[in-house]
């Protein structure tokens, strides 16, 4: 699997950006967009200064005031013109001003930056508060370890594995039971917490389906401001105490090794699924999953010559070889969430019925 931050660089940047978070609820008629001098638009929000936007905030504002993207990122980009650019700000503010609607702000302290625009009946789960729910559980897992992390500007992702939960598909070949929990605070997914299979003999990371997933939506926030900013109330915190103490009893259910056991039965049966045209078979794939041309020859080449064990056990050429072909590619993809998501991808082969399986592996 990918290696992501250390365990300290983790903490200390979720305890970084929970120092300064910033979150408001304002009315978009109480906002005004400003062209800037770089090209990208900036907020002013009533009372309480300017907020710098980021691409990803950007794109949500446009979006909720039904500005077309392509309009948006050509009015915004390196070729626009300031007069282009003041454009597009004046349509923005007539469509807040002319639609005002409510909308949660959030931004950091310290930088003034705008990282999400959001509902305002978003639910706001916290990284700070999963990581302080969750750790204290999967520590009273016997010699726990902390297999990968990473908060990237997106999501947050924890791996951990529980060494005495592990099983052998074939001789050598052991894998272990672990848990994959992942989280946005901008609205790019949900809180989710899956099972994670770890293969020993060459660390690759599988996410095997999931446990629980919670969107982020809660009841509206309302304020008695125009622009407010916002805290936690009473009912709130009684509302989260509540939910994560269910996140709580999901992730101390991976701890059971009943779930592992399936996926090690489905894991062996994969040996025995044949693959007769490996380059078909990925190229099939590529198009089921919509994978580029990039992607789809890092898998081929694992598949063919990448795993010196599945070769010894005549393994590479099937279901389960083409687990590992994709697996062991997200090592080589340089962004930690895409290569998280070659991981899950590895996890749905195994998942896909015998009737999808066989679409995907039939010879031309």
């Amino acid at each position: 699997m990918k290696q992501g931050q250390t365990l300290v660089e983790f903490a200390q940047q979720i305890e970084r950006e929970q120092r300064n978070q910033m979150d408001f609820v304002a009315d978009t008629d109480r906002i005004t967009m400003h062209a800037g001098t770089a090209g990208r638009p900036f907020l002013e929000l009533e009372n309480h200064g300017t907020l710098d936007l980021t691409q990803h905030a950007q794109n949500q504002l446009f979006s909720h005031l039904k500005i077309p993207k392509k309009f948006s990122d050509l009015m915004t980009s390196d070729v626009a013109t300031q007069r282009e650019r003041e454009a597009l700000v004046e349509c923005a503010n007539a469509r807040m001003q002319g639609h005002p609607s409510k909308r949660l702000v959030r931004a950091y302290e310290d930088s003034r930056r705008c990282r999400a625009i959001l509902s305002n009946r978003y639910r706001r789960l916290d990284n700070f508060d999963l990581v302080t729910n969750v750790l204290p559980v999967l520590h009273r897992a016997p010699d726990l370890q902390i297999a990968s992390c990473q908060v990237t500007d997106r999501k947050l992702f924890l791996k951990a594995t529980f060494p005495r939960i592990q099983g052998e598909i074939v001789p050598g070949d052991v894998v272990r039971s672990g848990v994959c929990i992942s989280n946005s605070e901008i609205g790019v997914g949900r809180l989710v917490i899956e099972q994670f299979v770890e293969r020993l003999i060459c660390k690759n990371g599988m996410v095997a389906g999931s446990n629980m997933k919670r969107n982020h939506v809660g009841r509206n926030v309302e304020t008695t401001e125009d622009v407010e900013r916002l805290f936690r109330d009473e009912t709130m915190a009684l509302d989260d105490q509540a939910f994560w103490m269910k996140v709580q009893d999901v992730v101390a259910s991976t701890l059971d090794s009943a779930h592992f056991e399936q996926t090690i039965a489905k894991l062996r049966e994969s040996t025995e699924q044949r693959i007769a045209d490996p380059i078909g078979t990925v190229e099939r794939l590529g198009n089921r999953f919509n994978l580029n041309e990039g992607d789809q020859s890092g898998i081929l080449t694992k598949l063919l010559t990448g795993d010196s064990l599945l070769h010894s056990n005549d393994l590479h050429l099937t279901r389960y070889g083409l687990i590992q072909a994709v697996t062991a590619h997200s090592q080589d993809v340089d962004d930690y969430e895409s290569a998280t998501d070659f991981e899950t991808l590895g996890g749905r082969i195994l998942d896909l019925s015998p009737t999808e399986w066989s679409v995907i592996e039939k010879a031309a």
